[in-house]
C-alpha cells in the first residue's frame, strides 16, 4: 500500500513538474512579447513611426515659405516657385539630391518639428508684412503637415532653423541664383 501512495505522489510531481515547465515557457513568451513591443515603441516615439532616423527611402516634401507662403519648394514634382511680387510667380524644374533630402530628413528628425507648438512664444503685437510657412512630408504612405507664421510673433527656433537649413539649399542651387530678383516688395 504504501508502494502505491509513493507512486502516486511521484505520478503527481511528474504533473506539476510538466505544469511548471509550460508555465515557465508561457511566462518567457510573455515577457519577450512585452520587450519587443517596448522597443518598437520606443524607436516611433515622438515624431510618428514615419519619421525615423532611418534613411528615407521614399521620402518628399512641400516647403512654403514668404510673404503669403508664395515660394515653394516641392521635391514631389522636383520643382521650385519664386514670389515675383509684383509679376507672376515663375517655376522651374529644381531637384535636391539624396544627401540634401536626406539632409532635411535628418534635420526634420533632429529638431522634432512635428512636435513643436506652432504658437507664438510671445504674444501682444504684430509683424507687418509676416511670412508664413508650410511643410508637408511624407514617407512611404504616411504624411504629416504643419504650419506656422510671424505674424503674431516668434515662434520655437526650431522653425526658424529649419527654414534657414532649407533656404540655404535652395538658394545654394544655379537654377535658384540664375532667377530674376522681383520688380517691388511688401510693405
Amino acid at each position: 500500500m504504501q508502494a502505491n501512495i509513493f507512486v502516486k505522489i511521484r505520478g503527481e510531481c511528474g504533473i506539476i513538474n510538466h505544469m511548471n515547465k509550460n508555465l515557465l515557457i508561457g511566462v518567457v513568451v510573455v515577457i519577450l512579447v512585452v520587450v519587443v513591443a517596448i522597443v518598437f515603441g520606443q524607436s516611433n516615439d515622438s515624431t510618428s513611426p514615419s519619421m525615423t532616423g532611418e534613411t528615407p527611402g521614399d521620402f518628399d516634401f512641400v516647403f512654403r515659405y514668404g510673404v503669403g507662403a508664395k515660394n515653394e519648394l516641392n521635391t514631389f514634382e522636383g520643382t521650385y516657385t519664386k514670389d515675383m511680387v509684383e509679376d507672376p510667380s515663375v517655376t522651374i524644374d529644381l531637384a535636391l539630391s539624396e544627401e540634401e533630402l536626406m539632409g532635411v530628413y535628418q534635420k526634420i528628425v533632429e529638431l522634432d518639428l512635428f512636435e513643436k507648438s506652432t504658437e507664438p512664444l510671445e504674444t501682444g503685437f504684430s509683424v507687418t508684412p509676416c511670412s508664413s510657412y508650410y511643410l508637408r512630408v511624407q514617407k512611404g504612405s504616411e504624411e504629416q503637415e504643419t504650419s506656422w507664421n510671424n505674424c503674431e510673433g516668434a515662434v520655437d527656433s526650431a522653425f526658424g532653423e529649419f527654414t534657414e537649413y532649407i533656404t540655404g539649399i535652395i538658394e545654394s542651387k544655379e537654377g535658384y541664383q540664375e532667377l530674376p530678383e522681383p520688380r517691388g516688395g511688401y510693405l
